[in-house]
Formats: structure tokens, C-alpha cells, sequence
């Protein structure tokens, strides 16, 4: 699978004008995915040390990132069926070892709450997260394998569309030669 990085102009991307070339497989398609990407944001810094805080500060945290969001480029990509289900395939698998996790760390909890587990030890009940957690980070890698990364330059003017398919990528290419010859 050959990696490629192209821009465009924010209008095409915005409006969908790009070249009808799967930005994954490189195929002819009529499909599109519209992804939404958070841009100008100025993140948390150093607001992640509420974290030490304990629950008081989880709290906090969640409620400022929530209002620390910024603004949100959505755009429409071109992508094939067949690489949408693998997106849609890794997403399912991230997010399933994410619930492993969480439901194996919450069971774990009540379990050793209500019973004596000195029998088994902490195996049984750390065996549900790790494997959950196993599952997500596999599952977060193909996520970010199958995605097309964005971002908008400091002009505001160009979209960088990257892990894209040389193909996409030199059609994209094209495009943009031929809006500037005109």
C-alpha cells in the first residue's frame, strides 16, 4: 500500500470537489467519508495534571475539555466501500477492547469487593483488561492505518490530506495544476 501526502484547496475539501479516487485504495468511487477534525484548538497543556488530583480533578478535566474544544474543519473524502469496512472493521475492534477493558476493570472491582479472591489471585481479575486492552491498541493502530489524516495550514487556504493513496494523491495533484493554469 503506497503512503502519500497531498493538498488542496479548504474550499474543495469542504464542498467535496475532490477527484472521485478512493483516497485509501486509489480505485474510481462515488462514495464519501466526511470526517471531522478538530483544528486551532489550543489543547489542555499542562491541564493534564489535574489527573494527580484524583477524582475531583478527573471531574474538572472533563468539564474544560469539553468547553476547550475550538472550532471543526468537516470534510468530505472520497473512499471506497471496501475501505470504509475496514475503517468501520478496525473502529468495531478498538471499541469492543475498550468495553473489555472497562467491563473486565469494573467487574474485577465488584468481584474482589464481594468475594475472597485470595484463591486465584489478581490474575483473574487483571486477565479481562489487558486482553481489552490489547484488543483496543491493535485496534487503534488499524484505526489510524485505514484513516486519512487532516490538517489546515496557517493560511486557512490548504487542506494537507495525509496517508493517502499515491493515486489519490497525484489526482489531487492534477486538480490543483489545473485550477491554477486557469
Amino acid at each position: 500500500v503506497s503512503v502519500a501526502l497531498t493538498r488542496v484547496f479548504v474550499d474543495d475539501a469542504v464542498l467535496g470537489r475532490l477527484p472521485q479516487v478512493c483516497a485509501k485504495d486509489g480505485v474510481a468511487t462515488t462514495s464519501h467519508l466526511t470526517v471531522d477534525q478538530a483544528v486551532g484548538g489550543r489543547g489542555l497543556g499542562a491541564l493534564w495534571l489535574l489527573l494527580l488530583l484524583g477524582p475531583v480533578g478527573w471531574l474538572v478535566l472533563v468539564l474544560v475539555a469539553f468547553r476547550v474544544g475550538g472550532e471543526h474543519l468537516v470534510i468530505e473524502v472520497p473512499m471506497s466501500k471496501a475501505a470504509y469496512g475496514r475503517l468501520r472493521a478496525a473502529r468495531s475492534v478498538r471499541n469492543r477492547g475498550l468495553a473489555l477493558a472497562l467491563g473486565g476493570g469494573l467487574a474485577g472491582v465488584l468481584l474482589a469487593t464481594f468475594v475472597d479472591l485470595s484463591f486465584v489471585g489478581p490474575v483473574l481479575v487483571l486477565a479481562p483488561v489487558v486482553v481489552g486492552l490489547a484488543m483496543a491498541a491493535t485496534g487503534a493502530m488499524r484505526v489510524a492505518r485505514e484513516s486519512v489524516t487532516v490538517s489546515l495550514d496557517g493560511s486557512r487556504r490548504w487542506v494537507s490530506l495525509g496517508r493517502v493513496h499515491a493515486t489519490f494523491a497525484a489526482a489531487c495533484d492534477s486538480q490543483v495544476r489545473s485550477e491554477h493554469a486557469v
